[in-house]
């Protein structure tokens, strides 16, 4: 299963599954030094590979999706306030 770090919570990744589901894993036990965001496999028997092209690409997803957001038109002028005078 492929999960992505969410945040950490002191010693604490909170890490999301695929499936959106969420575990919590100790800090010391990402045998990388270990970012919100980075991606890693976690097999049956308990062992972690960090995947750095995976997390490469999320990563890169994510950028442009925030581009795209930064460049959408700002709302018409509907939606801006009236002077009284007119």
């Amino acid at each position: 299963m492929i999960y992505s770090i969410d945040r950490f919570e002191g010693d604490i990744a909170v890490c999301e599954d695929e499936n959106k589901r969420f575990i919590h894993l100790e800090k010391y036990k990402l045998t990388w030094d270990a970012h919100e965001g980075d991606c890693f496999r976690l097999d049956d028997g308990g062992t972690m590979e960090f995947l750095p092209d995976e997390t490469a690409q999320r990563r890169e997803r994510a950028a442009q999706w925030q581009r795209k957001l930064l460049q959408r038109k700002k709302p018409s002028s509907a939606l801006q306030p009236r002077r009284r005078d007119q």
